[in-house]
């Protein structure tokens, strides 16, 4: 079963990866890709594995975002893998589309399994179905809502795309306009997260979070203990945008 704590530095987590990037297990771009994890046998009531950084040469985090981390059931708007392998300082980010076939029931998609309780973190089913899409061993499931992805956005300094500077409310505006077309979210969470990257050296050796500490539990979560997540991200810091690298699933 998978540790249900709190998360301090959930949010740091997320774009010092989130402004990184995982390049797809299945496009098997590039040597530095960490190999897949062996798949372990399906069951309807566990989790997928969760391993000990400490002895693992690669380490994946999930990042899942809803809308409303209170809501009686949280809609699910995005899913990031991250991964890394240290002592490199690459860090790679792919995209899945909420609207990718369940391999097991094609009739079904991804975001038709997710579900999210406090208590029990993400659906066994969801995580299941997001493992045959993607194979990797996870080491930390982070879920971070609208609310702390637009504070984050700000904390950053916004992003600046084509049209201008958003901040973290209008770029929560952008995404709800696409929210209804999953290949399209992703395109622009790809390019959101693109623009944060060019921010990400910006962050230093040690930033200062205490501007988000505010928006745990209530708007974030994460699998481990804070400082299991601080001792996992701190060799990568600070962070060069050269070591950055963003991929997403092609739609179907």
């Amino acid at each position: 079963m998978i540790k249900r704590p709190s998360l301090p530095l959930v949010l740091l987590v997320l774009f010092a990866c989130f402004v990184a990037g995982l390049v797809s297990v299945l496009l098997r771009q590039g040597d530095d890709l960490p190999p897949a994890s062996p798949q372990p046998e399906p069951s309807a009531t566990t989790h997928l594995p969760i391993v000990n950084s400490t002895s693992s040469p690669q380490t994946t985090i999930l990042v899942l975002g809803v809308d409303h981390m209170n809501a009686e059931n949280p809609k699910l708007t995005a899913i990031w893998f991250v991964t890394f392998r240290l002592p490199g300082t690459n860090l790679f980010l792919f995209g899945i589309p909420l609207d990718a076939p369940v391999v097991a029931q094609p009739e079904l998609q991804l975001r038709n399994l997710f579900g999210w309780s406090t208590d029990q973190g993400p659906d066994a089913l969801f995580m299941q179905a997001l493992y045959a899409e993607v194979p990797l061993s996870i080491d930390v499931i982070l879920v971070v809502d609208e609310i702390a992805f637009a504070a984050l956005v700000d904390y950053m300094g916004g992003v600046t795309l084509e049209s201008g500077t958003l901040d973290g409310r209008q770029v929560i505006g952008v995404l709800e306009l696409v929210e209804n077309q999953p290949q399209a979210a992703l395109e622009v969470q790809r390019r959101l997260v693109q623009a944060l990257s060019e921010k990400a050296p910006n962050l230093g050796s040690t930033p200062d979070l205490s501007p988000l500490m505010a928006l745990i539990p209530e708007n974030a979560y994460s699998s481990i203990p804070a400082i299991n997540v601080v001792a996992m991200i701190s060799p990568l810091l600070p962070i060069q945008s050269e070591a950055i690298h963003i991929e997403i699933m092609p739609g179907n």
